[in-house]
Order: C-alpha cells, then sequence, then structure tokens
C-alpha cells in the first residue's frame, strides 16, 4: 500500500498508540512499518520475499523498536513458524495487535492461525482481497459462506473498515482489497471444543457436501444417522436443512452433541 492517508487509516484504526507491541505480516516497502514506529510502536515484521526484505531491512534495523524477521509467517498450514511464536509467546505480559497488508496467497491460513494461537492478538487490523473479506463475513444460505467463515467467526467479531481500488497498491493488483478489523473473543467466550481437529474434520464433512441435507453429508462422512436424527431432533432443526444455512453456534451444538456419546 502506498498511499500515505490509508497507512494512517490503519494504525489509527487498530488504535496504535505509544509502547503498543504490533506484529506485521508482509512487510513490502515498509512504509506501514515505518508508519507503526512513529506511533511510538515496538514492531516485529516479517517478509516473506527475500529480494524486498534485502532491500528494507538496512532501512528499518538501525531503529531499536523494529525487528525484522525473513521467511514466512507459518511453517505449513497449521502453526506459526517458531521464533515468531516464542516473541508472541514473551508478548504475553501485555496485549499485543496485528497491523498489515496480508499477502493475498497467504492470507486465509495466516488470520486462521493468529486467531487459533494461544498467544493470539487483542485486535487485528488488516488488508485482504476483498473476495476474502466476503467469505470471512458471509451469512448462512449465502454461496460465500463456509468452513472457513465458520471458523473465523466463531473466535470473533468482525467490521469491514473500507473497501479499496487497486490504484492505493504498488504493484498494482487485478482485484479489490478490503481493510478488516477482527477482534478475538476473550477467553471466556471462545466455544470450548472438545477437539479442534475433529471440529475441523466435521466442517469438511459438512462443506465438502454443501448442497446435500447435513443428514446426508454427516452419514456419508462416517456418522450413524440414527444418532443424527436424534440430535437435529433434539437441537429442533429441520431434517431436511443443509449444514450451508446454519449459524456457526449451531454447527457447534450439532458436533458437541453427536460426538459426545462416542
Amino acid at each position: 500500500m502506498v498511499d500515505s492517508n490509508l497507512l494512517e487509516f490503519m494504525v489509527r484504526s487498530a488504535r496504535v498508540d505509544r509502547g503498543d507491541r504490533v506484529l506485521e505480516v508482509g512487510t513490502g516497502t515498509g512504509l506501514l512499518t515505518q508508519k507503526l514506529l512513529d506511533h511510538g510502536a515496538e514492531v516485529v515484521t516479517v517478509e516473506a520475499d527475500p529480494g524486498l526484505f534485502e532491500a528494507v531491512a538496512p532501512r528499518l534495523r538501525p531503529q531499536e523498536a523494529v525487528r525484522a524477521l525473513c521467511g514466512d509467517l507459518l511453517e505449513g498450514k497449521h502453526r506459526l513458524r517458531e521464533d515468531v511464536e516464542q516473541i508472541l509467546v514473551a508478548w504475553r505480559d501485555a496485549p499485543y495487535k496485528v497491523v498489515s497488508n496480508l499477502p493475498f496467497n497467504a492470507s486465509v491460513p495466516i488470520v486462521a492461525n493468529l486467531l487459533r494461537s494461544e498467544s493470539r492478538p487483542e485486535r487485528l487490523v488488516v488488508t485482504l482481497q476483498k473476495e476474502v473479506a466476503d467469505r470471512f463475513m458471509a451469512r448462512p444460505g449465502t454461496r460465500a459462506y463456509g468452513r472457513i467463515t465458520v471458523e473465523i467467526q466463531l473466535r470473533g467479531t468482525l467490521r469491514r473498515l473500507r473497501d479499496l481500488p487497486p490504484d492505493v497498491f504498488w504493484p498494482r493488483p487485478r482485484v479489490r482489497s478490503t481493510v478488516m478489523e477482527l477482534v478475538p473473543f476473550p477467553e471466556g467466550m471462545r466455544p470450548r471444543l472438545k477437539e479442534e481437529a475433529g471440529f475441523s474434520r466435521f466442517l469438511d464433512g459438512v462443506f465438502s457436501r454443501r448442497r446435500k441435507k447435513l443428514s446426508s453429508a454427516l452419514g456419508q462422512a462416517g456418522c450413524n444417522m440414527e444418532d443424527i436424527e436424534r440430535v437435529l431432533a433434539d437441537l429442533d432443526q429441520d431434517p431436511g436443512i443443509r449444514g450451508e444455512c446454519l449459524e456457526p453456534e449451531v454447527l457447534v451444538r450439532i458436533y458437541e452433541a453427536l460426538f459426545s456419546t462416542r
């Protein structure tokens, strides 16, 4: 992002103040990094592109309040890289924020892993491809509603702050973008799933067969049909409903009811 007013908008939307700790994913040319530093933040910034990193790191390194890291934020699909995780664990004594123009090709797993982390941030203000933002905020029964919608909405509140045209970026992308705010739920408000991996497999079964009735989709995923029918009746759900039409919290209740008997 090369528009200084929009960079300032992101920093102010994240309520960054002097002494705040901020994780930035996607250093790019360092313009957002510098804006965060100008607001008095302590910044850890991660850039996956070695060429970009080598170009911007010499300008950032002399500043004591910034630590620049080269490489991907993630180690595989389901975990943050170890040195970043260690930094976030060390930050547990005070909340931290994420302010980033996220790399479009990795924005979904980046956001999901940050929200899953035991050291999750208190607030994220991030730029995403508009299509991804639409998926995050989708309502049940719509085309964009899917398993990632459920996972994100169960972990926090979301707000679309501003849609952006391509010309505020360099190089100019072929898609529109969205600045989004995500505020993770406090610990007591997060759903306490018996097994995160099991719920993930459950969502796979629901949304890989999204045009089928929920009972049929879960039956094909290996669930006992009698159990499915009993649980749907207990939760006052139409046995002919499709999973894509159910709110995230209802899907959690169905999962817990089905698998608490196993």
